[in-house]
């Protein structure tokens, strides 16, 4: 079951849409909890210019575990900080440097 508020909007490329519908996937609002559909909106958002699905997006990558069915892929991580570092993010600016890493394992575990 998928989250009815914003759905279509988010299908059809409405970037805050996209990231309410992916904040409904991660959390289980209104559908079954799934951080691939999480992940899958989120990126969604990202493609359409949302900063901060971008660095979400990198967490859920780098932060992944089996349980959370994404699998953990460092390069997209860095290429989602990276691609939210140039938009100005200042957490992803940290992280692409390393510096903020071993802090978004931290955080990550809270998302994930």
């Amino acid at each position: 079951m998928a989250p009815a508020a914003g759905g279509d909007a988010a299908d059809h490329g409405d970037a805050d849409s996209q990231f309410n519908v992916a904040g409904c996937y991660g959390d289980g609002i209104g559908c079954e909890q799934s951080f691939p559909n999480a992940c899958k909106y989120y990126a969604m958002a990202a493609d359409n210019g949302d900063v901060d699905s971008m660095f979400i997006v990198g967490r859920m990558y780098f932060a992944a575990t089996p349980e959370s069915g994404l699998e953990q892929n460092y390069e997209v991580a860095f290429k989602y900080w990276h691609k939210a570092s140039d938009h100005g993010h200042v957490q992803a600016t940290g992280c692409k440097s390393g510096y903020f890493c071993l802090m978004c394992v931290n955080c990550c575990n809270i998302l994930i």
